[in-house]
């Protein structure tokens, strides 16, 4: 007589928990219970009469051949009542037309209507995030403060903070600086015709040379590195660069620009356009620095602490503070314009503001920037969330009307076949 088998092996049945556990998986529900039962059973007598051994590779032939006969089986039976389920579900549908289109089209406009609100707060919230190195990248804000009281804020600084700034305090380790052309610029050019036009851009600034190198606008045409450090250097996004050129390549190409700063610019590169999920809109780009040299420019006579139209970028070594960091920029700035700040007991507080918050964290008036609305995007949030719980009750208000109304059809079902002698059962 062969040993009893060990408890921790099998299930209460006889049954190797491993063969248990794949027969309940893959038998139809309905007969699973059958299946388990006479397994168990032949499996104790070959078991009783043959060996354990023996009992454990009859059983494990037996599932593998039966694998087969149980998935067919299960897609048979499922496709069947799925069918059935179809079937009756296009019924209840014909026959209650306008109830269904009421409540299905009711939950389907709401659902439709809250994942397009949902579109529009992702994409509110994706401004700057496709920067590479944007979580240590920040923009520098200036609030003035006159007898203690906080006067006004905007992001325009000083020409000379940023390299004070990456000179003195050690935590930044590059700085870009962005100046808007503060209105339209007029490119002349010769095209592939040889014809000569001049042409109007909206969008164009200076920049530092590092600014490529800080943000990711990748370059399509030329190096970021080396771009903007020539003098008369000119950069142009890809739809500027088909505006003008088509699609030839642009690079070396001359265009007289007449813009803060005038004269003949050569084409040093061509970048992808600029996503529209940026705080910063630009298609043609030029070196700061012809900025500042120009003679003729506003900037020629001053050390640089004169006018505040530049946006300043610094980027933070890694586990850089930030608040000291802002603290060591205001003492800078302070003491830098002591004098200036004095007469009119004056004093300057400078905050990093990180690039992925400028689109819904600005408070303040932002000409240089694309900034948008937080409360905005808030409320509409809220409107998503009750437009979908709305249609939501809709739906199950409805269902609930038509599940009554199913119930009573049903009781009325049983009480005709009792009294006409015959039995109908309620399912």
């Amino acid at each position: 007589m062969s040993e009893p088998f060990p408890s921790d092996e099998h299930a209460a049945d006889g049954l190797p928990r491993w063969a248990e556990r794949l027969i309940g998986w893959l038998a139809p529900s309905r007969n699973r219970d059958v299946l388990l039962g006479d397994f168990a059973e032949v499996f104790g007598h070959v078991a009783a009469t043959e060996g354990r051994g023996q009992a454990r590779r009859w059983l494990a032939w037996q599932v593998i051949k039966s694998i087969p006969a149980f998935l067919s089986d299960g897609f048979y039976f499922g496709g069947v009542m799925t069918g059935n389920y179809v079937k009756t579900a296009y019924r209840n549908v014909m026959k209650r037309r306008f109830f269904s289109a009421l409540n299905v089209g009711g939950l389907a406009i709401g659902m439709a209507a809250c994942l397009l609100i949902f579109q529009f707060v992702a994409f509110e919230h994706s401004f700057d995030a496709f920067h590479a190195q944007g979580e240590a990248l920040y923009r520098v804000n200036f609030t003035s403060m006159q007898n203690g009281e906080e006067k006004s804020t905007a992001p325009h600084t000083w020409s000379a903070m940023g390299p004070t700034v990456a000179e003195t305090v050690p935590e930044v380790q590059a700085f870009a600086r962005y100046h808007p052309n503060y209105g339209t610029a007029t490119l002349a050019f010769t095209d592939a015709a040889g014809t000569r036009k001049a042409l109007n851009e909206d969008h164009a600034a200076f920049v530092d040379p590092a600014f490529l190198e800080m943000f990711s606008f990748p370059l399509l045409r030329g190096e970021a590195a080396t771009a903007l450090t020539t003098p008369r250097s000119l950069l142009l996004s890809e739809t500027a660069s088909r505006r003008y050129f088509g699609d030839a390549d642009p690079v070396g190409q001359t265009m007289e620009v007449r813009a803060w700063t005038s004269g003949a610019y050569t084409v040093r590169g061509v970048f992808a356009d600029v996503p529209p999920n940026s705080h910063l809109k630009f298609d043609l780009l030029l070196p700061l620095d012809d900025l500042l040299d120009d003679e003729d420019a506003q900037y020629a006579e001053t050390d640089g602490w004169a006018w505040t139209n530049f946006v300043t970028y610094l980027y933070l070594r890694p586990g850089a503070d930030v608040a000291a960091v802002e603290q060591k920029i205001s003492d800078l700035v302070n003491t830098q314009q002591q004098e200036s700040f004095q007469a009119g007991n004056r004093s300057a507080a400078m905050q990093l503001q990180p690039i992925q918050d400028i689109h819904l964290g600005t408070a303040f008036e932002d000409g240089s920037a694309n900034v948008g609305s937080a409360e905005t995007v808030y409320f509409f949030t809220l409107i998503a969330l009750f437009i979908l719980l709305l249609a939501w009750v809709n739906y199950i208000n409805l269902s609930s009307a038509r599940a009554v109304e199913r119930a009573k059809e049903v009781g009325c079902a049983r009480w005709w076949g009792r009294t006409s002698g015959r039995w109908w059962p309620s399912s």
